[in-house]
């Protein structure tokens, strides 16, 4: 029926987060793709991220509450303030606030998109899910909910339906940067990584963003993966040295050359690549075994053995930190509430 929610100064449409990390893979791997996960995926509180955003303050609550008592009909203002608490930490308050705006204005589609953030900023999904069903029953274009609804799908392992949505909103809104990035990250999620690419080469451009580098990154990097398992080195290889200058990429970059090298016996460039990828990041312990497996083949055995042992260490360095990483974020969690 109305718009979104505009923000008061601005009237800017606030943005949906991203889709929230699927689980890494187990192992080694969780804690080496642990950062970049955290960097691609983000969720960001309710009304946070309009273009120009101050964040609310205290006096503006204060504006709000009084506009709310001097406009007690007035549903849009009610659902901004309940935006306001949101943003102040006051979830209670606000959930009351924001279903006070829908009994005064229950046709309207775009505050049941804000009520299904507020529900999920207090991590009931299920409602949030059908307020953001009942928002697009409303208005079917609307595509804050339908991107909100694709989202939470994906969080919540139903990344097939929810990439298909973002896929029909991308057909009627090819330049949509924020979709087709989620649409990006749904489909590496998913395992496809060739549907990744696609996506995420069309962010390519003179406004590309750091996100839109690490999204093409992992993307050209799963396929190179999946072609290196496939025995189709060359291919992985030129994929590889593509993401090789994108922002976070170039160690993985640098092993995925070395792992091609190795296959194709070509093990001088391997430990070329390797020694690449420790200048990047010192002690990686991949780097370091093939390295170690490259002087090996070269029957430079005395410097393999070394290398072996440095490995070694490193690993078990990373083993440790990764499950003391663990236990902390068990414990944390267990003494703070948990966020979206």
């Amino acid at each position: 029926m109305g718009d979104p929610v505009p923000h008061p100064k601005t009237g800017q449409q606030h943005r949906h987060g991203a889709i929230a990390p699927a689980r890494a893979s187990c192992g080694l791997w969780a804690v080496a793709l642990g950062a970049l996960l955290a960097l691609l995926w983000r969720v960001p509180l309710l009304a946070q991220e309009y273009e120009g955003y101050d964040v609310w303050t205290g006096e503006r609550l204060t504006e709000l509450e009084q506009r709310v008592r001097r406009e007690p009909r007035n549903a849009v203002v009610h659902m901004r303030l309940a935006c306001a608490l949101a943003e102040a930490g006051r979830l209670r308050e606000a959930a009351r606030m924001a279903d006070e705006a829908l009994r005064l204005e229950p046709t309207h589609g775009a505050l049941y998109h804000n009520r299904a953030r507020l529900y999920e900023l207090q991590g009931s999904l299920e409602q949030a899910r059908e307020m953001y069903q009942r928002a697009i029953e409303l208005e079917p274009r609307l595509t804050l909910a339908r991107e909100g609804l694709a989202v939470l799908l994906c969080r919540t392992n139903r990344a097939t339906e929810g990439l298909a949505i973002m896929e029909e909103v991308l057909a009627e809104q090819p330049r949509h940067r924020r979709v087709r990035q989620n649409a990006a990250v749904a489909a590496l999620q998913l395992g496809r990584p060739t549907r990744a690419l696609e996506h995420a080469r069309l962010l390519r451009g003179a406004d590309c963003t750091p996100r839109d580098e690490l999204i093409l990154g992992r993307a050209l990097l799963d396929l190179a993966d999946s072609l290196l398992v496939a025995g189709q080195g060359d291919r992985a290889l030129a994929l590889a040295d593509s993401a090789v200058m994108l922002e976070g990429h170039a160690v993985r970059a640098y092993l995925v050359r070395a792992r091609v090298c190795l296959q194709q016996r070509r093990a001088e460039a391997a430990a070329e690549a390797a020694r690449a990828a420790l200048k990047v990041e010192p002690g990686r312990c991949e780097a370091l075994g093939i390295l170690g497996q490259a002087l090996a083949r070269q029957e430079q055995f005395a410097a393999a053995e070394s290398v072996a042992a440095l490995a070694d260490e490193a690993c078990l360095r990373q083993v440790t930190a990764g499950s003391a990483g663990v236990v902390s974020r068990g414990a944390a969690g267990a003494a703070q509430p948990r966020e979206p």
